[in-house]
């Protein structure tokens, strides 16, 4: 097996999701190229800890005033289900990327776009998070009311759920259009919007369950595709994807093995 294969199925062995205590501070950084003693780049938590400011910065415009509340509204959203819990495919993107990547093009400047793209795939994940609450009535999520519970009765958090969805396209964009596998990556983020929309609808049987305690309902025919659209596509087929298409890394090897990592969700 290729060793950088034999490495990311060995990471999927390991916990992926990492808590945001461990990446310290939020680094109050402006300029995303500007260089600096401290950039973390031996830690991937407190690496991608590091670049969220910036990718909440560039994912929406900020240079109308005519839209200075909607942007207002979106930082106050993504601050509160953004950081200080979590991380998903976030992780797995960055790890991945380690592995794959040689040892001359880890440099800071692919590990920071590294990092914005991790970004990408993690505020979709948010996006999708943030709806499931609102769809099952969720109160709580990560120790804290859900983002739905916080807002006025007149006020609905669907619009923030596209707005930080329709922000990963933009920041994609930003950092990523001028690379040789934008089109992939762009396709890549379709397909995870399609999967994992795909999944919560299939979801939708679990509350049927609720109501009517059928078991058929409960059979693994119904189980396996619900995990593998919902979760098992974006953390184990578009992650390893991401970090592939960024690395500019051969991924024939990987749709002929593409059965192995669609099987880790199960």
């Amino acid at each position: 097996m290729n060793p950088a294969f034999r490495a990311l199925r060995r990471l999927y062995s390991q916990q992926t999701a990492l808590t945001m205590s461990r990446a310290g501070r939020l680094y109050n950084k402006t300029n995303l190229a500007e260089s600096s003693d401290e950039f973390p780049k031996n830690d991937f938590v407190k690496m991608m800890m590091y670049h969220y400011p910036f990718s909440i910065r560039d994912s929406i415009p900020r240079h109308d005033n005519e839209f200075t509340e909607v942007i207002k509204r979106f930082d106050e959203f993504c601050y509160y289900a953004g950081p200080e819990r979590e991380l998903y495919v976030g992780t797995i993107v960055l790890d991945c990327y380690q592995v794959i990547a040689s040892a001359e093009n880890l440099t800071v400047k692919n590990l920071r776009l590294a990092s914005i793209l991790a970004w990408v795939f993690e505020n979709i994940t948010t996006g999708f998070i943030v709806g499931d609450d609102l769809l099952d009535g969720h109160v709580v999520r990560w120790n804290k009311p859900c983002w739905h519970k916080t807002l006025p009765p007149n006020q609905t958090s669907f619009l923030d759920i596209k707005k930080i969805q329709t922000g990963s396209m933009l920041l994609l964009r930003k950092y990523f259009s001028d690379h040789p596998t934008y089109p992939q990556l762009l396709n890549l983020l379709c397909e995870v919007l399609y999967h994992t929309h795909m999944g919560q609808i299939i979801d939708y049987i679990s509350e049927v369950f609720k109501k009517t305690r059928d078991p058929d309902l409960l059979k693994m025919g119904h189980y396996k595709p619900l995990v593998f659209y919902k979760t098992g596509f974006v953390l184990y087929v578009a992650g390893p994807l991401g970090a592939m298409y960024h690395a500019n890394f051969d991924t024939h090897p990987y749709f002929r093995s593409k059965h192995i990592f669609e099987k880790l969700h199960l």
